[in-house]
C-alpha cells in the first residue's frame, strides 16, 4: 500500500513492477554512460543490484508485496542485467577472444555472487 491524500492506495502489481524497473533501468544507462568501460559498468550494476537486492530480500521478507515488487522484481530487476553479460561473452567469442570471454563471464558472476551475499548479510545485520 502506499499512502495517497491521506488515504492508502493499493498499486496493481503490474504497475509497482513498471514503477521500480523505470527507475532501475534509468540507474543502469546512467552508469553505463558514466563508466564508459563494459567490463566495470556491468559489473558495477550487476554486483549494486545483487547486493541491493540480497538485502531487500532478507529486510523486506515478512512485509507485504509491494516493497519486493517495487524494489525488487523492479528494480533490481532492470539494474541487473544478464542478457548483455551475454552479449558481452559472445562478442568476445565471436572475435577469437576465447579466454577474455572466460574471465568476462567468471569475474562478473563471482563479483555478482559475493555482492549477493555482503547484502544478504546486511539485511540481516539490519533486520536485528
Amino acid at each position: 500500500m502506499i499512502p495517497a491524500y491521506g488515504a492508502a492506495v493499493e498499486l496493481p502489481k503490474p504497475f509497482l513492477v513498471a514503477i521500480g524497473a523505470i527507475a532501475g533501468a534509468t540507474v543502469r544507462w546512467a552508469i553505463a554512460e558514466a563508466v564508459d568501460h563494459h567490463f566495470w559498468s556491468l559489473t558495477l550494476v550487476n554486483s549494486v543490484g545483487a547486493a541491493l537486492l540480497g538485502a531487500l530480500v532478507i529486510f523486506f521478507r515478512d512485509a507485504d508485496a509491494t516493497p519486493r515488487l517495487l524494489l525488487g522484481v523492479g528494480f533490481c530487476g532492470a539494474l541487473t542485467t544478464f542478457s548483455t553479460l551475454a552479449y558481452e561473452v559472445a562478442v568476445r567469442l565471436d572475435a577469437g577472444n576465447a579466454m577474455d570471454a572466460l574471465v568476462f563471464a567468471v569475474a562478473t558472476t563471482a563479483i555478482g555472487i559475493g555482492a549477493g551475499y555482503a547484502g544478504v548479510s546486511t539485511g540481516r545485520s539490519l533486520r536485528r
